[in-house]
């Protein structure tokens, strides 16, 4: 098995602001007002919005009370991101100093931040 991201977390994951939040921040941002959400210009473009869910599909994380599910439209079919090297801050930090959360990927169990998931 390879040390690969699967890119699962980009298919589906939630924020810890809502998607109204987002599309508020980005209407502030464009405004030139401060904004609550680093790289919102950039995440408000390229997340789509999936719905409400109890569960993520790909995680099994179960939401109480439920979350709204995103997707990244970066995400090639090989489930690679196409904008890597310039991609926003919150994806950077993934998985935040702990291990992926999502059962097929293939990199370490064990966070290393040089091998970013």
């Amino acid at each position: 098995m390879s040390e690969r991201c699967t890119g699962d977390c980009c298919r589906a994951f939630c924020l810890s602001i809502t998607w109204d939040e987002l599309q508020e921040d980005y209407r502030e941002w464009l405004a030139g007002h401060r904004i609550r959400f680093r790289d919102v210009w950039v995440c408000a473009q390229i997340f789509v919005y999936r719905g409400v869910v109890s569960r993520n599909p790909l995680s099994m994380t179960v939401f109480d009370p439920p979350g709204e599910l995103l997707t990244c439209s970066m995400l090639t079919k090989d489930g690679d991101c196409s904008i890597y090297e310039q991609r926003p801050r919150v994806c950077r930090n993934y998985p935040h100093g702990r291990a992926c959360r999502y059962p097929g990927c293939t990199m370490p169990r064990e966070y290393d931040p040089a091998l970013e998931c």
